[in-house]
């Protein structure tokens, strides 16, 4: 769903007969889509919120199938996506592990937190809490057992796996 919200501005209309102003609805629709996926995500991820997967389909198709169709135009049978979309895939890596890491800190610190409040609550302050000791060892095998413990602990603590670590720092 954030790789469809992030291009849809990119997408080039297949249709050779398209007026602009049919592109701009296209695209008003495909937005509304996602604002309204955006509310689900929203209920998915509230305190107490439906974390068993009983709203990820309706999700997941507001979020990325229905923008797909209305950029793409109607096609029967099936929904078209652009065509750019796994191009972009792997741009967007890292805001993906970004709502991983918001949904595992979630659990772990006992509030709902948005990929957005992680970055700006979390992430810097555990790239400091747990790059400085490293940095600080450098090479000196004394101070470096001293601080990959103090590091892993805090892993530990946050639930982050190594990717996680790689993420933040």
């Amino acid at each position: 769903p954030q790789m469809v919200q992030e291009h849809l501005f990119d997408f080039e209309s297949s249709d050779p007969k398209q007026t602009k102003q049919e592109r701009v609805d296209n695209i008003v629709k495909a937005v509304n889509a996602g604002r309204l996926g955006a509310r689900y995500q929203e209920m998915i991820f509230a305190p107490g919120g439906n974390k068993e997967g009983d709203l990820w389909p309706m999700y997941g198709m507001t979020s990325s199938v229905l923008p797909g169709y209305y950029m793409r135009g109607k096609n029967t049978g099936r929904a078209r996506f652009p065509s750019f979309f796994p191009l972009k895939s792997s741009a967007d890596a890292k805001w993906r592990q970004l709502i991983k890491l918001s949904y595992r800190m979630s659990e772990n610190v006992g509030m709902a937190l948005t990929p957005n409040e992680v970055m700006d609550r979390y992430v810097g302050e555990l790239a400091g809490w747990m790059g400085a000791p490293m940095e600080k060892a450098g090479t000196n095998k004394t101070l470096i057992d001293i601080a990959v413990p103090f590091v892993l602990d805090t892993m530990g603590y946050y639930g982050l796996t190594r990717e996680d670590f790689d993420l933040i720092l």
